[in-house]
């Protein structure tokens, strides 16, 4: 924590615009099944993360129970510090909020997660836009 704070404050004397996101690693692969079977799926792939705007412009959003996925750090991060996005960035965002978190076999809907998927038709659509563009 304090060689983090230390580097965003050294940050702060840049004199050009910085935006960066921080976030920890999330089960590493050192745990035995034992331990993984123990805890539930998703407590295992949660982590912390900071999003820090050198220009002081990002919005001060309540994150501390955020839920999301990684790849829409930086989607979030230029829509939040008013920079320009690409049509990608777009359909990110509008894929978050019809679906804000998930990985394989997990997916974060209506507050919980949950092992399937039980996406309405809207969440489909743009999910397989997704898929579409990803692959």
């Amino acid at each position: 924590s304090q060689a983090l704070k230390a580097f965003t404050e050294a940050l702060k004397d840049t004199p050009r615009r910085t935006l960066v996101v921080f976030w920890g690693d999330h089960l590493p692969g050192i745990y035995s099944d034992e331990i993984k079977n123990k805890n539930e799926k998703q407590a295992l792939h949660q982590t912390e993360f900071l999003m820090f705007d050198t220009a002081g412009e990002l919005e001060k959003r309540e994150i501390n129970d955020a839920v999301t996925s990684p790849f829409y750090f930086a989607a979030n991060l230029l829509e939040q510090t008013n920079q320009k996005t690409t049509g990608f960035y777009q359909l990110l965002l509008e894929m978050e909020s019809a679906i804000p978190a998930f990985e394989r076999e997990l997916y974060f809907q209506n507050g919980q997660w949950g092992k399937e998927a039980q996406l309405n038709q809207a969440q489909e659509e743009v999910y397989e836009a997704y898929r579409l563009i990803q692959y």
